[in-house]
Order: C-alpha cells, then sequence, then structure tokens
C-alpha cells in the first residue's frame, strides 16, 4: 500500500536510492516535503551534496531555473511562430513540482541548510 500523499513515481526514485543522503534528494527533487520530513527525522543530512555537487536547497534552486527556462523557450517559439507538432502540447503538459519544492524549501531552510 502506497502512504497517502506520495507519488508512485516519487516512491519508487526514494526506494531504489541506496543511501539516506541520495533519498533526502529524491525526496527533495520529487517535491514531497512530507516524505523529506520523515528522512531527516531519522537522521538524513540536508546539507549532503549529490553527485553534481548539489545540496538538497540548490537542487530546489535548480529545478526553479529549469522551469523558468522552459517558461521562456515556450514563449519565444510561440512568439516567433514556430510551430513543432506536438512539440509545444508536450511542453505545455510538462509539470514540475513547484508546491513540493516551495515546501521542500521552507522545511530545509528551517533546518538551516546550505
Amino acid at each position: 500500500m502506497r502512504p497517502s500523499g506520495f507519488s508512485t513515481l516519487a516512491l519508487i526514485r526514494i526506494a531504489s536510492t541506496r543511501s539516506l543522503a541520495r533519498r533526502v534528494h529524491a525526496a527533495t527533487g520529487a517535491g514531497e516535503a512530507e516524505l523529506l520530513q520523515l528522512l531527516i527525522e531519522r537522521g538524513g543530512d540536508v546539507d549532503a551534496r549529490n553527485a553534481q555537487g548539489q545540496t538538497p536547497l540548490q537542487l530546489v534552486a535548480a529545478g526553479r531555473a529549469t522551469r523558468e527556462r522552459l517558461a521562456q523557450a515556450q514563449a519565444l517559439m510561440k512568439s516567433m511562430g514556430i510551430k513543432f507538432p506536438g512539440l509545444i502540447d508536450q511542453l505545455s503538459n510538462v509539470t514540475l513540482p513547484t508546491e513540493g519544492w516551495d515546501a521542500c524549501e521552507r522545511l530545509l531552510k528551517a533546518r538551516m541548510a546550505r
């Protein structure tokens, strides 16, 4: 049975990681603040770095930057009248866990993460 509030994809990503630090990053990237809280309570390091050298808080910032670049690309393509059948629809359907990132960011900052 899946815990309430957690997406299946998030649970698969998090369960497949081997270290607690990687699970903290996976929960943060998926925007799963409730799960992040549980991991922190069990000793997850909010300042651990992933393979790219990012802390969980930096991962949130990178996700937001990606979202902004995606929005800019969509606006530019639309303003230039560029039409790629299906591509703009696909880009429009991309959903990122922005609300979850906000909650994770608040939680990480409350834990004085860098």
